[in-house]
């Protein structure tokens, strides 16, 4: 089917870790949206949620953060292309 990118109510209340591996769909069948990790969890210990390979420009503009050490981090650079 199509796929959509959305903000899903509560999950944007998890902090966001670039290494956490997770996979999240909405379930058609349930009409649930599901989100699981595939990490092993101790009793009292943080979730995290994964927005993504983003640099800190993206996470800024999209999610209103930026990390420290990003291993995703990029620099953007913009030239005017001149006619020859």
């Amino acid at each position: 089917g199509k796929q959509y990118k959305a903000m899903a109510a509560v999950i944007d209340m998890f902090n966001h870790n670039p290494r956490s591996i997770m996979i999240h769909k909405f379930n058609e069948e349930t009409d649930h949206f599901e989100l699981k990790t595939l990490e092993k969890i101790n009793v009292g210990d943080e979730i995290f949620g994964n927005y993504g390979k983003l640099c800190n420009s993206k996470l800024l503009a999209f999610y209103g953060f930026v990390l420290e050490e990003n291993m995703h981090h990029t620099v953007d650079i913009w030239a005017t292309m001149l006619p020859e």
